[in-house]
C-alpha cells in the first residue's frame, strides 16, 4: 500500500481535516474520501465531484526533500531512522485509525519531517526545542503516535527562505528519478532556463548550515488523544454511518456538491440581500483581505440555499441557475462553475 493511496479509515491528515485544522483538506472532503472507499462510486451516484490530489508546488518540494530531511535528522540526533513510510493501524470500535509514519528512530522515537517557507514558519512555529508546532501538525503527530503506540516524537522542519513558487518561476523543477534509485538521488533539481542540475540534499545541507533546520520534541498527550477518539467516534456516527455530509462552510466544497444547476429560483429577501452585498463588495475589493473572505462566505451561503431549494419557477434554464428577487428582477446566476451578480 503506497502512502498516496486512499484506504478506508481516519488517517493523520484526515484527522486534522475533520477537526477543521487542515489548510488543504476540509471536513467535507475528508468525508467524501472515506465514503468513496466505504462505498465505491458513492460520490458519482450523488453527483458529487471527488477531486484528485492537487499538484501544488509545496507538495512537490516537500516530497522531494523527505530523504534530505531524514539524513540531517539522523545526523542531528545521532540515531538511524527506519520503518520509513510504514503503515500503522488500530481500531476505535469498528473505526479504522491509520497513519503512514515518516520513520522511526532506533530509540523508538517517531520521526516526522516537514518543510515550511520562512513566512509560515515565523507565523506558526514556536521556538525550536519546544513542542510549539502548528495545531494541524499537533493533531497529526498525536494521531500517529496513538496508532503506532509510541510515547515520543521529534518533528524536523526544513525552512525554505523563499516560497518555492518563486524558485519554480526562476526555472527550478523537481525531477523524480527512476524507481529503485538510491535514496540520495531519488529526486533531482533541474533549472529549465540554464540546465543546471543539483540534488535536494545539497540544498538541504546548505540550508542546515545557515540555520534553517530545526527540531521539536513532542510527547504523547493521553488527554488530547482521548479527545481525538471522542471526536472521531462522533464524526463517524453523525456523518459516515448516516451518509450525511458535514456542514458546508467552504465555497469549493459547495461547488463539488452542487454541480447541476436546475433553473430559475425566486429567492427570499435575505438571499437577495446577500447578493446585493456581494455585488457591492465586488466593486470595492480584489481577491484578498477581509472583504474577499466575506465574498466567498456569501457565495457559499447563496449556493447552499440554492442546492436545498426545491421550488423552481422556470426549468427551461437548467444549464444554469437564474436568481430573481421578489419583484422578478434578476439578481444573479450560477452556471455550475462561475457565480455572477
Amino acid at each position: 500500500m503506497t502512502r498516496g493511496q486512499e484506504i478506508l479509515g481516519i488517517s493523520a491528515t484526515r484527522a486534522s481535516a475533520i477537526l477543521g485544522l487542515n489548510q488543504w483538506k476540509t471536513p467535507l472532503l475528508a468525508w467524501q474520501e472515506i465514503m468513496e472507499k466505504k462505498k465505491p462510486g458513492f460520490n458519482a451516484e450523488r453527483g458529487y465531484i471527488l477531486p484528485e490530489r492537487e499538484d501544488k508546488a509545496v507538495f512537490r518540494w516537500g516530497h522531494a526533500f523527505e530523504n534530505a530531511i531524514i539524513g540531517i535528522a539522523q545526523d542531528t540526533r545521532g540515531r538511524t531512522i527506519e520503518r520509513r513510510e510504514d503503515l500503522v493501524m488500530e481500531t476505535l470500535g469498528r473505526i479504522p485509525l491509520i497513519a503512514y509514519i515518516d520513520g522511526l528512530y532506533s530509540d523508538g522515537t517517531l520521526h516526522e519531517g516537514k518543510t515550511a517557507n520562512i513566512r509560515a514558519f515565523d507565523k506558526k512555529w514556536g521556538e525550536p526545542g519546544t513542542d510549539r508546532i502548528p495545531q494541524e501538525y499537533q493533531v497529526q503527530i498525536q494521531h500517529s503516535m496513538m496508532c503506532a503506540g509510541l510515547e515520543r516524537a521529534v518533528v524536523s522542519v526544513l525552512v525554505f527562505p523563499r516560497p518555492v513558487e518563486e524558485w519554480e518561476e526562476e526555472g527550478w523543477e523537481i525531477e523524480e528519478t527512476a524507481p529503485g534509485s538510491p535514496d540520495w538521488i531519488s529526486h533531482l533539481l533541474r533549472n529549465s532556463k540554464n540546465n543546471k542540475l543539483t540534488r535536494p540534499g545539497l540544498w538541504a545541507d546548505l540550508l542546515n548550515q545557515m540555520g534553517y533546520f530545526h527540531q521539536y520534541p513532542v510527547e504523547a498527550k493521553p488527554k488530547t488523544q482521548k479527545l481525538l477518539r471522542t471526536y472521531y467516534a462522533e464524526f463517524w456516527e453523525r456523518f459516515v454511518l448516516t451518509e450525511k455530509e458535514p456542514d458546508i462552510t467552504d465555497y469549493e466544497d459547495i461547488r463539488r456538491l452542487f454541480t447541476a444547476p436546475k433553473g430559475t429560483l425566486v429567492v427570499s429577501g435575505g438571499v437577495a440581500e446577500w447578493m446585493r452585498e456581494y455585488k457591492e463588495i465586488t466593486k470595492e475589493t480584489g481577491d484578498s483581505g477581509f472583504l474577499a473572505k466575506r465574498k466567498t462566505e456569501l457565495k457559499t451561503k447563496i449556493l447552499e440555499f440554492s442546492r436545498n431549494e426545491t421550488t423552481v419557477v422556470d426549468d427551461e434554464s437548467q444549464e444554469k441557475i437564474i436568481f430573481l428577487d421578489a419583484t422578478g428582477k434578476k439578481v444573479g446566476q450560477f452556471d455550475g462553475k462561475t457565480f455572477r451578480t
